[in-house]
């Protein structure tokens, strides 16, 4: 199934740019800025993913300084976690198929990103979707 989203890229640059300038206790919580390494590691992340692969994630700061790229539909998740640089954390979850998988890979390894969004995409959309 083919989630041609044009836009996707430049989607998420935008939202990783922003997030490149929260500064440190953004949640007032005393959450650190995020680390701009990773920033940079997701934004060649991104660059490398197919643009018909998948709707727009969320992407979403986390306290310790990295970011995660989040799909939800229904009770299906998959998070992709940037831990640092060169590690990505991620999870799959789906109750009602008994999924739940978590595990790292290496940001470069993009094939298993896309193993990943794929079996997200799977059965979870009949139209296109843009945020």
């Amino acid at each position: 199934m083919v989630h041609y989203d044009p836009g996707i890229v430049s989607a998420i640059e935008s939202e990783l740019e922003r997030l490149s300038k929260l500064q440190t206790n953004w949640d007032h919580e005393g959450a650190s800025s995020i680390d701009p390494a990773i920033v940079e590691s997701a934004r060649r992340f991104v660059k490398k993913l197919p643009d018909s692969l998948a709707y727009r994630p969320r992407v979403v700061p986390m306290s310790p300084g990295n970011l995660q790229f989040e799909w939800h539909h229904g009770s299906k998740i998959l998070e992709l976690e940037f831990e640092n640089p060169q590690t990505i954390h991620f999870l799959q979850w789906w109750p009602e198929q008994n999924i739940e998988e978590e595990d790292t890979f290496p940001a470069s390894n993009i094939d298993k990103a896309i193993d990943l969004i794929r079996w997200f995409m799977s059965g979870t959309l009949t139209c296109l979707r843009f945020r």
